[in-house]
């Protein structure tokens, strides 16, 4: 009985093992199942990883490859830049020297007009100062007279003017030699008539370049020729601003002789055959205007339509030109229309190469 009981004890505990055993490879079994999964899992990730490695070492060639993109770009589009600022900069320096050359064109067609002018000035002044002359050789005894009657007129002035107020004295003073320079007695004078009025700086003291300006400020209603109170106006404002002096007189401000001759031209007009002016005052005033119906500034209707009826009969062939020989053959008739003497063949050839702006070997009537 022991013997069988003890060996169904170790029967039993055979059979515990052996369920532990069954329990532990079932266990194991679902361990090793598990682990096949996890490996499995684990396989799948490895194989995830390398191919995101991949994919991530694909974006970062391209995006190095963009970055380069970008880089060359970046270099093309500062390349552009600079030649563009550089571009700029040459078209700012070419407008400022291109507004440099205009200033300068600008100043030289100021300059040769005011020598063009000061020219006619000089020309007008050279034939009054011969017809002063003419006068005073014709009638010498009459210039004595003349002479004589100015000094004792002065005399007699300043004895009337004492006492005088002073700016009175110096209008009447102004007023007379106004007059005196007024040589057509018109009551105004003209461009040259003012330039001669001012010579010296007696009156008030103008530079030369500034006397045209000067001259259309005090022509306040542009007509070409001043009146004695714009004179007046003028020239009291600036004595008073430049302290002239209140005794200025007719005598300081030209001799005797001269306003005998003066009044002497006047008197006899033809004994000095005239002042014949370049342009007449009406015409300075239409060319200070920039009146187009003046040709070059110096002529007017009269002289156009002259100029061109001596082109029309220049123009034998009617062609609308007219060449050197007939330029010269017109020229010649129009100086001894005018008494004058001809220029010189030379210089009529110069003045037909001047007028032949295209170099065509013809002057139509625009060029001349």
């Amino acid at each position: 009985q022991k013997h069988l009981d003890l060996k169904w004890q170790v029967h039993l505990e055979l059979k515990q093992k052996a369920e532990q055993m069954l329990r532990f490879l079932q266990r194991g079994y679902y361990a090793k199942i598990f682990l096949v999964e996890v490996g499995a899992a684990a396989v799948a990730h490895i194989n995830a990883q390398d191919q995101a490695r991949e994919f991530l070492a694909a974006r970062t060639a391209a995006s190095g490859a963009h970055a380069a993109q970008q880089a060359a770009a970046f270099k093309e589009l500062q390349t552009v830049a600079e030649r563009t600022f550089r571009h700029l900069k040459n078209k700012e320096v070419a407008q400022r020297n291109l507004r440099g050359r205009i200033g300068l064109v600008k100043v030289h067609v100021i300059a040769v007009k005011q020598a063009k002018l000061e020219l006619r000035q000089m020309v007008d002044e050279a034939r009054l100062h011969e017809q002063l002359n003419n006068v005073a050789k014709a009638d010498p005894k009459r210039l004595k007279e003349l002479e004589a009657e100015i000094r004792a007129a002065d005399k007699q002035k300043d004895k009337d003017c004492k006492g005088m107020d002073k700016d009175e004295r110096l209008r009447l003073e102004m007023r007379q030699a106004f007059d005196i320079f007024d040589m057509d007695a018109s009551g105004e004078i003209d461009q040259l008539e003012f330039g001669q009025l001012l010579r010296g700086g007696a009156l008030i003291a103008i530079p030369r370049d500034q006397m045209d300006d000067v001259y259309h400020q005090i022509d306040k209603d542009h007509s070409g020729a001043v009146s004695f109170d714009e004179f007046w106006a003028w020239f009291h404002h600036e004595s008073k601003k430049n302290h002239a002096k209140s005794t200025l007189t007719v005598a300081k401000i030209m001799g005797v002789r001269e306003r005998a001759q003066r009044m002497l031209l006047k008197e006899s007009p033809n004994l000095g055959n005239k002042v014949e002016r370049v342009a007449s005052v009406r015409v300075q005033a239409k060319a200070a205007e920039g009146d187009p119906s003046l040709l070059h500034g110096v002529l007017d209707e009269g002289d156009v339509q002259r100029v061109q009826d001596l082109f029309a009969e220049a123009d034998d062939d009617k062609s609308g030109h007219i060449d050197q020989k007939e330029f010269v053959s017109m020229i010649k008739r129009m100086m001894t229309e005018d008494h004058e003497k001809p220029p010189s063949e030379k210089d009529l050839k110069k003045a037909f190469a001047d007028a032949d702006e295209d170099g065509g070997g013809a002057v139509d009537i625009d060029e001349m």
